[in-house]
């Protein structure tokens, strides 16, 4: 049995080995490049999810951004209002004191008016020739007396002079006369 030949496959078998063999590789090389493929999809996939993902934290970033300098406005606009109200209230207040202390100023000054007016009613001319006509004087010191009379003070020191004593203010009367 040495002597025997080695058993050999048909050649029909042995091309059909032959086309499996060849089918198998070519089966290999398309599922490997399937697989390349899926790689690169994936990859590709993963490229585009991590674009999304970034887009999406700059947009986040952008939107919390956009809210936080909303926010900063709104407190701005806020503030703004509140000074821009007190300011108002400042100028308005402002506005009311002077006006108050305008119209204190007019008060006392229609005050001093109308004293001046009851003096003057009180120390008028009339009372001061009235009794200027009672006293015994001459026509020309009675001329020249009105002159005197024409200054208010001179008025209220005769007429409170002849409350006292009528010869008083008479003497009075003729030193202001020279």
């Amino acid at each position: 049995m040495e002597d025997e030949e080695p058993l050999r496959l048909l050649k029909e078998l042995e091309d059909d080995t032959q086309q499996q063999d060849d089918d198998v590789v070519l089966l290999e090389d398309q599922r490997n490049s399937r697989e390349e493929e899926t790689e690169d999809a994936d990859v590709s996939e993963v490229q585009r999810n991590l674009t999304e993902q970034e887009t999406q934290a700059d947009k986040a970033v952008t939107e919390k951004q956009i809210r936080l300098a909303a926010t900063a406005k709104r407190r701005q606009e806020k503030q703004d209002r509140k000074s821009s109200k007190s300011s108002r209230v400042e100028c308005m207040m402002e506005r009311y004191i002077e006006m108050k202390s305008k119209q204190s100023e007019d008060e006392t000054a229609q005050l001093a008016r109308e004293k001046e007016c009851s003096q003057a009613a009180d120390y008028s001319i009339k009372k001061c020739v009235y009794m200027l006509s009672t006293m015994d004087v001459t026509k020309q010191e009675k001329i020249e007396a009105y002159s005197v009379f024409k200054i208010p003070e001179n008025r209220e020191i005769f007429l409170c002079a002849c409350e006292d004593d009528l010869e008083s203010a008479l003497c009075w009367l003729r030193s202001e006369i020279v």
